[in-house]
């Protein structure tokens, strides 16, 4: 099974930064993949957790749409609160998202996080996919689980520049 097929990728053109970065990388390695996995992850798995508990955040947009009074029909008969919290009927979605700590690979000059990592199911893998871009039949409209916003960024540079100058002191 393949992930959701999202995913963020730093595009760094400047020679003199792909270099330094090798050779950082190369200085780092395992502590780079735990790092990854570990602080970097988990700065992931905040951010989604108050994503869900806020119903939505500046990184995917803002807050997510109201249900459909349709939907809230199907919830209240399935015994579901029938209008929040929105994205969580079984929490199977929200646990993946909040508690995956994804793959990390690579290794020498490049390591590669992949957050959150492959979901253990199709279903799951079909209710990400739903939450991230929405559904033409039925009619679902997007509230996405999964981004980072200008201020994640920054923040992920800046874990990543203490990790490194950190392990270098």
């Amino acid at each position: 099974m393949t992930s959701p097929g999202f995913g963020i990728e730093f595009d760094l053109e400047d020679e003199n930064v792909i270099q330094n970065l090798k050779l950082v990388t190369e200085r780092v390695g395992p502590g780079l993949q735990q790092f990854m996995q570990g602080d970097l992850a988990d700065y992931l798995k905040n951010r989604a957790q108050n994503r869900f508990a806020n119903e939505g955040d500046d990184a995917v947009g803002g807050g997510w749409a109201p249900l459909k009074a349709s939907t809230e029909v199907r919830r209240a008969s399935k015994g579901y609160p029938p209008s929040h919290p929105i994205n969580v009927r079984s929490g199977d979605l929200r646990d993946y998202i909040t508690t995956d700590s994804g793959n990390v690979s690579g290794g020498l000059a490049e390591w590669v996080l992949t957050w959150p990592g492959p979901p253990p199911s199709s279903e799951l893998h079909e209710k990400t996919q739903t939450a991230q871009i929405g559904k033409t039949f039925p009619s679902t409209v997007p509230r996405p689980v999964i981004g980072l916003g200008t201020t994640d960024v920054r923040d992920i540079e800046d874990k990543l520049e203490e990790f490194i100058t950190g392990g270098l002191m």
